[in-house]
């Protein structure tokens, strides 16, 4: 029995020490991509993507369950993102609260007999609104069905060639469409997914739905969260990026070619990691057609979320996708 944990604890030691090495690896390669990176941005003006006619159109898809609290401020900060061609298109998946309600106020909704596709399956679509407002935006109520069958939704109403996936409860940063879309438009035919940074904005400044003056939390919890963000960000994706090996583009910002995601069926409904699940179907759908391809990481795209502030309410929400 001695020798049989003497065994057991060399091989839980040798996995950590394999685990350390190879993270390790991961940050020294993150760290020479950006780099790289940092310099092409010097020369890559990416301020022309602001008035360009040609930049790639971007529907924006949110799945939005009982989000009441936040969800007016959200849409307002995506409204305002800078970039030349996009919507935002709002999946109400069944909401008992009032979500739907502030959105027709908020924004002067109106019904429109609005023809659906219907590439991906979803629940009962009961009835697709439009803004008076300047702003492009589309709300499909629908019956509950959970966020994957919310966001398949959403990409059933989405208008453009590339869709944002997100959630109702982040703030969009006003240049995050530029710099990730900036990726696809130099190599549209192989790029077919762009993964973006998730960054804590507890104790920041957010007047008129955008930070103006990010700050480190105050709180030792959120601090923790903010350096368990940018090591499974920042220190890792880049180099996964590099070798076209992501394993995630997270659910709170990955912008994906509709025509693909319409061709691998959506996100899949019930699934606790729909991100982790489609990021995997599509690698597999990729390399099976034998198309060369790329899903890359975007350091400079981010969206804003509140971290929990005490250990309690991290145990209770999961951290809010730490590592997604």
């Amino acid at each position: 029995m001695r020798q049989l944990l003497v065994g057991f604890s060399f091989v839980v030691w040798a996995y950590f020490v394999a685990l350390q090495v190879w993270r390790l690896a991961l940050a020294a390669g993150s760290a020479l991509v950006l780099r790289r990176q940092r310099r092409q941005e010097l020369f890559g003006r990416v301020e022309d993507m602001l008035t360009s006619d040609l930049a790639p159109p971007v529907s924006i898809v949110v799945p939005a369950f009982n989000e009441s609290a936040g969800i007016v401020e959200s849409i307002r900060s995506m409204s305002m993102v800078s970039y030349p061609r996009f919507e935002i298109v709002v999946a109400n998946d069944g909401s008992t609260d009032d979500t739907l309600a502030k959105l027709i106020d908020a924004f002067d909704l109106y019904p429109v007999p609005y023809p659906l596709r219907t590439n991906i399956r979803t629940k009962e679509v009961r009835q697709v609104y439009k803004s008076r407002q300047p702003i492009p935006l589309t709300v499909v109520d629908k019956a509950n069905g959970g966020r994957a069958d919310a966001l398949n939704a959403a990409i059933n109403a989405a208008r453009y060639p590339y869709v944002l996936a997100t959630d109702a409860d982040v703030i969009l940063d006003g240049n995050a469409l530029v710099h990730s879309m900036r990726l696809i438009a130099e190599d549209r035919k192989r790029t077919v997914g762009v993964g973006g940074n998730i960054r804590p904005l507890n104790g920041s400044r957010l007047p008129f739905g955008h930070i103006v003056d990010p700050r480190v939390p105050d709180r030792i919890v959120e601090r923790y969260q903010l350096l368990e963000y940018v090591r499974s960000f920042v220190a890792s994706r880049p180099a996964w990026s590099a070798i076209n090996g992501l394993p995630i583009l997270s659910g709170a910002f990955g912008i994906w070619s509709r025509d693909v995601v319409v061709a691998v069926g959506g996100y899949t409904p019930g699934h606790m990691g729909e991100d982790l699940d489609l990021t995997m179907r599509v690698h597999r759908y990729m390399r099976e057609s034998g198309d060369d391809y790329r899903l890359v990481y975007s350091p400079a795209a981010v969206v804003w979320t509140e971290v929990p502030p005490r250990a309690r309410s991290c145990a209770a929400s999961g951290s809010a996708g730490i590592g997604a």
